[in-house]
């Protein structure tokens, strides 16, 4: 069973950009009927997903992940930097009024502090969470792709020397292949 032009033509391109915007390097040309498979496989995992969220049984998440998703999207904000860089303004502007003194400096000081040691572990969080998301894209992508090998799919649980070796691999094929790739 042949997709449609249209069709298939949107999902070879959506493939196809996925693992360019990733910075995989296909050695083969995907096929119309492959690039379908993954594009299928896609949209069922998110059908799934988009249930289980309207069903309201993705309540499994914790208060922090709740909490720690809630403060990036508001610290992320345009607004939240410029009211951060008012209340640095001020701060600059009291300076003069309170003579410079250290009660002054301890203020910012410890205000900036504190709220850079909170937000390392809500950054930390959302990095955890953006990394898992985009492997699990790219294992989908893995499994979809007949000719990928699927032994690439867990990759991350290498030793830094398997790494290294199919890293040495891939530049090796690359070299014979004719790709350059970085130092």
């Amino acid at each position: 069973m042949k997709p449609s032009s249209s069709g298939g033509g949107r999902s070879r391109a959506f493939a196809t950009e996925a693992f360019q915007v990733l910075g995989v390097q296909c050695q083969k040309v995907m096929t119309q009927q492959d690039a379908a498979i993954a594009h299928r496989s896609f949209l069922r995992t998110f059908r799934i997903h988009l249930t289980r969220h309207q069903k309201g049984s993705m309540q499994t998440t914790t208060w922090y992940s709740g909490f720690a998703k809630s403060a990036s999207h508001f610290c992320g904000r345009p607004r939240t930097f410029a009211f951060a860089a008012a209340v640095i303004a001020i701060w600059i502007i009291t300076g003069p009024i309170f003579q410079f003194s250290d009660t002054w400096q301890l203020v910012i000081n410890t205000g900036t502090t504190i709220i850079t040691f909170l937000m390392v572990f809500l950054i930390q969080n959302t990095q955890n969470r953006d990394a898992r998301a985009t492997q699990l894209k790219l294992d989908e992508l893995v499994r979809a792709v007949d000719q990928a090998r699927n032994s690439m799919v867990n990759l991350q649980e290498l030793t830094d020397q398997e790494l290294d070796a199919l890293e040495s691999e891939f530049r090796k094929l690359g070299r014979t292949s004719g790709v350059k790739s970085d130092p």
